[in-house]
């Protein structure tokens, strides 16, 4: 990429970040002071239509660009084939990802179905993704068991806070881990997604450790940060491995761990688990032991997958070895 659009794309960062923080400060604000609804309506409403801002720098950068090669394709179409003029415009704006540095594992939707690594990987996202929206779909009882007893329930707005810090941490750890993996190409994609599931793993350790709504604060951050970085780093990971022929077909039969981790763990992990705890006088679950044994599970599940994250950086660290080659000598 060219630094003008680098720039570009830490302007938008840069921007998406600034709204999500004043998200969160709302959020936090209308916890603590009592206002009436419509005040915070207003506010809340105006990083909707700044967000609409945001979207308009990606567009008249993709614009330029998009005239720019209209402009160049209509200039080689005027010049000699053999000019070397034409020729260090076509090598300059050949498209990226023309040589896919994964060719070995097979051009085809089937050979790469048929990949070790491809299952390495999606079992990996499922354990991780999995454990993660099952702490975001039981996040608001969870907040409602430890702080509530019988007969004495909790406030909505607590809830409310943990969701919204849940989604600004989730914002951040897209942001984080996606600009880490281009920065420090030192780690490979598969070294970063390691990380990712130790973190998630150390999040959901925290969780069943976690015995009152304030140390909550703490893990509902730490994991909608962890969960950011999955999605952060999966196209990534699957552009090095099969390149973009098959891209949206990879992409499409890897999203699928999530939804399948998603229900194994969420519905019949944690609900089951939730029901055994509960009393029987009592048509809810209270106190820390209503989750602590699902996130311990959880925890063991990502340690798992952590372990699968080092397995497919080992696999494929000639991989990275060439797809770093390959970067070097582009640069040089």
């Amino acid at each position: 990429m060219t630094p003008k659009e680098v720039y570009v794309i830490n302007a938008a960062m840069l921007m998406l970040s600034l709204l999500a923080a004043y998200l969160l400060l709302i959020a936090i604000l209308e916890d603590v002071f009592d206002y009436d609804e419509s005040s915070w309506s207003t506010l809340a409403m105006l990083p909707i239509i700044a967000l609409q801002a945001v979207l308009l720098v990606p567009a008249c950068a993709c614009w330029k660009r998009r005239t720019g090669r209209r402009h160049l394709s209509s200039t080689t179409w005027d010049e000699d084939e053999n000019s070397p003029l034409v020729k260090k415009d076509s090598a300059r704006y050949s498209p990226p990802g023309k040589e896919d540095v994964a060719a070995a594992t097979g051009s085809s939707l089937r050979e790469i179905v048929a990949d070790p690594n491809f299952w390495i990987l999606s079992i990996v996202i499922m354990f991780g993704t999995g454990a993660s929206l099952t702490f975001i779909n039981n996040l608001a009882q969870h907040i409602k068991s430890l702080a509530s007893s019988p007969g004495n329930s909790v406030p909505s707005d607590i809830a409310n806070v943990h969701v919204v810090t849940l989604s600004v941490a989730n914002c951040y750890g897209r942001i984080f881990w996606g600009y880490c993996s281009d920065t420090f190409p030192s780690v490979s994609r598969c070294g970063w997604l390691t990380i990712v599931s130790g973190s998630t793993a150390g999040a959901k350790l925290a969780a069943s450790l976690a015995g009152n709504v304030s140390l909550m604060y703490m893990v509902t951050s730490w994991s909608g940060f962890s969960y950011g970085g999955y999605w952060a780093l999966l196209p990534g990971i699957l552009a090095d491995f099969y390149g973009t022929k098959w891209f949206a077909a990879t992409y499409s039969l890897v999203s699928l761990a999530p939804a399948l981790g998603g229900y194994l763990f969420s519905v019949e992990l944690a609900g089951s688990l939730y029901d055994y705890h509960k009393d029987d006088n009592q048509p809810e679950c209270y106190g820390i032991e209503c989750y602590e044994l699902t996130y311990q599970i959880l925890c063991v599940a990502c340690c798992l997958g952590t372990f699968g994250g080092m397995l497919l950086s080992w696999r494929t660290r000639a991989l990275t070895a060439k797809s770093d080659t390959g970067s070097s000598n582009t640069d040089q």
